[in-house]
């Protein structure tokens, strides 16, 4: 990883060796030396990892300049000649409910007549459950002997 054109990897080899080679420093000063490499060592560790190189999720990556979508210039939506589609109507819808007006929440004093309905068909998907339950007679002879008839059952 570089900082300001600083390679701070090659740096911090460099400084390790310099350290290495140099007998002169006493202990506590190299000993301080190294806790500043490794605290080095783990921020840039740190700084470097994001989504695709850990575990960390892309929401913690950041916002990058390079995922800027580009504009098109052109307006959003459906553009100028473009055929569109969308759900024909059911000839004969499964169920029809009646909405009516409140007619308490109408203003007073005037009459109001029925001019039409607005309609409006919503598809809905619908999973039913079905349980069927399987009841075996039990029989018992004398002696006690218990007989249940076995058969397979459909699933």
């Amino acid at each position: 990883m570089t900082l300001n054109s600083i390679d701070i990897p090659k740096q911090l080899a460099r400084m390790k060796q310099m350290l290495e080679e140099d007998k002169s420093p006493s202990d506590s000063f190299r000993i301080m030396v190294e806790i500043m490499v490794l605290i080095i060592e783990l921020l840039l560790n740190q700084r470097t990892l994001n989504s695709k190189n850990s575990s960390k999720p892309p929401s913690t990556d950041g916002v990058t300049g390079n995922n800027k979508k580009k504009s098109s210039g052109r307006k959003p939506g459906g553009q100028p000649g473009r055929q569109g589609s969308t759900l024909k109507r059911s000839n004969e819808p499964d169920d029809i409910k009646t909405l009516n007006v409140n007619r308490q929440t109408l203003p007073k004093g005037t009459t109001y007549w029925q001019v039409g309905t607005e309609n409006r068909q919503v598809v809905d998907i619908v999973f039913q459950r079905h349980i069927t339950e399987y009841q075996a007679e039990i029989l018992q002879d004398e002696q006690g002997n218990r007989y249940v008839v076995l058969t397979t059952m459909q699933n």
